[in-house]
């Protein structure tokens, strides 16, 4: 059974998923909303925990290797803005598949990420 995805942080990316994609675009990335917004499992702050970041995985980002890292601070910048008040993590690979640069992934919190990403363009309806 899908995850209930009624929260404000998926309602924000659902609604700003064209600009998000655009975002992507301009740097040949392909974008998936993962984590705890994609589980349905995200939460506001609380005296027990933090609250939920929205996590981005990008696919095929495309940069040189002298630009790479303004780049990528560029793209995570826009989607801060494009998704604020809430936090963003933005995690991916280049089309090489190494590491965005500046934005490092380790092999577990990889695979999680790409286990839970749904792609920007198939996000069902809140």
């Amino acid at each position: 059974m899908p995850p209930e995805l009624t929260s404000p942080r998926y309602k924000l990316v659902y609604a700003n998923r064209e600009r998000i994609k655009a975002a992507g675009a301009e740097h040949g990335a392909s974008v998936a909303l993962t984590g705890s917004v994609a589980r349905g499992e995200d939460r506001d702050a609380s005296e027990d925990h933090e609250a939920s970041d929205i996590d981005l995985w990008v696919e095929d980002f495309i940069a040189d290797d002298e630009m790479a890292p303004q780049l990528a601070t560029r793209l995570s910048n826009a989607f801060k803005q494009i998704l604020s008040p809430y936090s963003v993590d933005m995690r991916g690979v280049t089309k090489q598949e190494r590491p965005i640069p500046g934005f490092p992934v380790g092999p577990e919190h990889e695979k999680h990420m790409r286990r839970d990403a749904i792609s920007i363009d198939q996000l069902p309806p809140p």
